[in-house]
């Protein structure tokens, strides 16, 4: 289920038409707006040489002499050959007290590239900005190959002799339909473009004789299921004729293709009502769909991102009385810390948006205990949104898996439904966001040691019968530390512990680098001491000389870990 409707920049609504070299800032609250505030660097404005702002005479009109320091700091960026676009992306380079109309007052507005949409666009944080509650109708021509569409044909004669008439053509389309830009078609003639207001659309066309007229032209559906009717006249010399019985065009959820001989009603577990097959969604792109049927559950897979890259799924409810809810589903492969997985508990987070705090809890959106409100299968439940009656839905999580397992692509797994059997002819909007994780900070290179080259590898000793501790050490990495004598000294101390059955103690000190795979780990550990994934691997590796000492001495009850993280590293959450 599901049309993806791509993400729709502001310059492609009708204010992208309006040359930015057109717009009077002299009165504009516009004219406030602090530059700094403007994201100057990804809109056209970034091409504007500083040597384009210049002084100005006192009727306000520019002189010849170009003066960038009244706007940016020369000192921090080249005025000379720099651009607005260098001024925007180095720190403090643009003056803090100027405004958008401090710069417009001081460059040619016939240098000025864009429009006005695109301006508005670099005022707006697009990364913040509720799309899913974007209004729908007039976004279809924006689904790319998603965008479906109808053929009308209104037909009508013209009789009375041959004088010449206007005809004047009236449709009203269904609502949330748009007429399509440039398909309108007379079978005998061309034809101008209709005048357009939203359903609305009326054509002025000459006619003369008797004859039969056709008016063909295509339009975008709206996003409510069921049947849809236009209505249609047409008037001549005063004589107007409406549409009789006009054709209903039947609107039915993508996605969910209905099998042959099926137009109306139709069955519903077809499509992608399974979560293995389920269309692939892509980060910051609309997806409008419908629960239609009571029962019926819509499943998307949204790629792994990068390892600590925060995700962000909104849904907006555009139903009247269906209450929609989202869940991720966590089928990932990923490597777990220890041989029994961390992830144990399959609820990761029930994540609660801050939308501030209100005197009353009447308008609030509470969240009800999930129990058994959504029907989960048998992938674990990663995060969950399932706010009461028609609220928006919010989930988020932060990735843990690798995008990729033995060259396959992983996703995580969205699932709509809708509470208590509902269904609605109205749509729901998903829009997923990511947000790339932080940089890491910075990493002054290898692990440089104390005593490097003092420190010998253990060998891994023989086990007692009836082990109880087991001393965990790295003779090689103490050594390399600490130096040859107190290395040897701690280790016969832990040696002298391990045998203190009079204490219950029946030990045994065992130098994980023994182990071939944790030694490869830990040096390649020290390659990259910052390393998350490296420390990581470096514990898992350690943890599975514990492993197997334990498959062979069940007996084993205590572990003792010596030496701080540098010597053996302890678990990172990412």
């Amino acid at each position: 289920a599901g049309i993806p409707l791509r993400s729709v920049p502001l310059r492609s609504v009708p204010l992208r038409s309006v040359p930015l070299r057109s717009v009077d800032l002299s009165a504009a609250p516009l004219r406030s707006v602090p530059l700094r505030s403007v994201n100057l660097a990804g809109i056209p404005l970034r091409s504007v040489p500083l040597s384009e702002i210049k002084n100005t005479n006192p009727d306000g009109s520019l002189t010849a002499t170009s003066n960038p320091g009244l706007i940016v700091d020369c000192t921090k960026v080249d005025c000379v050959n720099g651009t607005v676009g260098d001024a925007a992306t180095t720190p403090d380079a643009i003056l803090a007290s100027k405004t958008l109309g401090d710069l417009f007052d001081h460059v040619d507005p016939n240098v000025l590239p864009g429009s006005l949409a695109e301006l508005i666009e670099g005022l707006i944080d697009t990364s913040s900005y509720p799309w899913e509650n974007l209004p729908l109708e007039g976004l279809q021509p924006y689904a790319g190959a998603g965008a479906r569409q109808v053929t009308y044909v209104v037909g009508y004669d013209v009789v009375g002799g041959g004088a010449s008439a206007d005809a004047t053509v009236v449709v009203d389309l269904p609502p949330g339909f748009r007429y399509v830009e440039g398909s309108s078609v007379r079978h005998d003639d061309s034809v101008s473009e209709p005048t357009v207001t939203n359903e609305h659309l009326q054509w002025t066309l000459p006619e003369f004789g008797d004859t039969h007229r056709t008016l063909s032209f295509d339009a975008y559906p709206g996003f409510d299921l069921g049947a849809a009717y236009p209505s249609a006249q047409v008037t001549i010399n005063e004589n107007t004729v409406t549409a009789s019985e006009p054709s209903p065009i039947f609107v039915q959820e993508s996605g969910e293709g209905a099998p042959p001989g099926c137009e109306i009603e139709c069955p519903i577990d077809f499509g992608n009502n399974v979560a293995a097959t389920a269309p692939v969604i892509a980060p910051n792109q609309l997806v409008v769909s419908h629960i239609a049927n009571s029962g019926d559950i819509d499943y998307y897979r949204i790629p792994v991102p990068p390892k600590g890259t925060r995700m962000q799924i909104n849904l907006g409810n555009r139903s009247a009385n269906a209450d929609f809810d989202v869940a991720m589903l966590n089928d990932t492969v990923s490597t777990p810390l220890r041989s029994v997985p961390l992830r144990s508990v399959p609820l990761r987070s029930v994540p609660l948006a801050d939308n501030g705090v209100d005197a009353s809890a009447a308008n609030s959106a509470v969240s009800p205990e999930t129990l058994n409100d959504i029907p989960v299968g048998a992938a674990p439940l990663r995060s969950v949104s399932e706010n009461r009656s028609t609220a928006d839905e919010f989930l988020a999580t932060v990735s843990d898996a690798e995008p990729t397992v033995n060259a396959s692509p992983q996703y995580y797994t969205l699932q709509v439904t809708a509470f208590n059997g509902g269904n609605s002819n109205q749509p729901y909007v998903l829009y997923v966001k990511e947000f790339a994780p932080p940089p890491a900070p910075a990493c002054p290179g290898p692990r440089v040691f104390a005593f490097p080259g003092q420190g010998v590898p253990g060998v891994a000793p023989a086990l007692p019968a009836n082990l109880n501790t087991l001393f965990l050490v790295d003779k090689k990495r103490m050594g390399d530390t600490f130096g040859t004598a107190q290395a040897a000294n701690a280790l016969a101390s832990l040696t002298t512990l391990s045998g203190r059955a009079d204490l219950g103690v029946i030990g045994a000190v065992f130098p994980v680098e023994s182990d071939a795979a944790a030694a490869a780990a830990m040096t390649a550990w020290d390659a990259d001491p910052c390393s998350v994934e490296k420390a990581n691997a470096a514990f898992t590796a350690v943890s599975h000389v514990v492993d197997t000492v334990r498959s062979s001495k069940p007996t084993l009850k205590n572990i003792v870990v010596v030496g701080g993280d540098d010597i053996l590293p302890m678990a990172r959450v990412a």
